[in-house]
């Protein structure tokens, strides 16, 4: 039963690999064997999909889902419920991504998903973690919108592609290719030289969001020695969200197990 525990605290807790270890400790000592079994396979998905590995996680994700449906009982309805939710919101996140790769179409789905990974990482304590993925997000987004509405390529752009009172404005940086780069900042003040509304809007937000700039640079996961604070982590989350319009209703949630479930 201590194992048991163990694994559902682990799942809960997003420590994923932990369960996955747990649950299949379980299966050896003969409890339940097929059950654990199709317990560690989803929890090593959701290890993939957390790590924002989606084709591998949807390779897994679907047959271990299968598995446990087939050997839950009643007592599990509602997680694999709420699992077969995250399924096909997984699936949304992949093929919106691979989508944007090879034909450039947005990938609100695949925001969104990141959002619910800063989310996580809040939710774990991680606020270093939450504020490197939410200033991600910010980035993705101008991205994705460059790239989408106006084949842009924040990573490589020729002088002849930009406007030129962006250019006498904001000076792009000149990469080691020789091809001019767009940091997160210069490609909102880009979108909204183009009078896109996503630059727009930065315009009007622009002040606070520099906030999120200097916490990200001074964290310990980029340029500083300060970690993250909560109360930080917590008015960033609801500025980037809000600025991108994402509710906090929409994002991925996965479910909980108790060790009732199973017994």
């Amino acid at each position: 039963f201590a194992h048991i525990q163990q694994m559902t605290d682990a799942f809960n807790a997003c420590q994923f690999n932990e369960a996955e270890k747990l649950a299949r400790l379980v299966a050896e000592h003969d409890v339940r064997p097929a059950l654990f079994d199709a317990l560690a396979d989803l929890s090593h998905a959701y290890a993939l999909w957390d790590s924002f590995r989606y084709a591998e996680a949807v390779e897994f994700f679907e047959p271990a889902l299968l598995n446990l449906e087939a050997e839950a009982g009643t007592s599990m309805e509602n997680f694999c419920a709420k699992a077969r939710r995250n399924c096909l919101a997984l699936s949304v996140a992949a093929v919106e991504l691979a989508d944007f790769m090879e034909q450039h179409t947005p990938c609100p789905g695949y925001l969104r998903d990141l959002a619910a990974n800063a989310l996580r990482r809040e939710h774990q304590g991680h606020y270093d973690d939450a504020v490197a993925r939410l200033y991600s997000l910010l980035e993705k987004a101008a991205k994705i919108a460059l790239f989408c509405d106006y084949g842009l390529d924040t990573s490589c752009l020729a002088p002849e592609e930009l406007p030129q009172s962006f250019l006498d404005s904001a000076s792009p940086i000149i990469g080691h290719d020789g091809c001019l780069q767009l940091p997160l900042f210069r490609a909102y003040l880009l979108l909204a030289s183009l009078k896109h509304p996503l630059g727009l809007r930065f315009i009007e937000h622009q002040g606070a969001l520099k906030e999120l700039l200097q916490a990200r640079n001074s964290s310990l996961l980029a340029h500083g020695f300060e970690p993250v604070s909560r109360e930080t982590c917590i008015a960033l989350r609801h500025l980037v969200l809000g600025f991108l319009e994402i509710g906090e209703d929409e994002l991925t949630r996965f479910p909980q197990l108790t060790a009732s479930m199973m017994m």
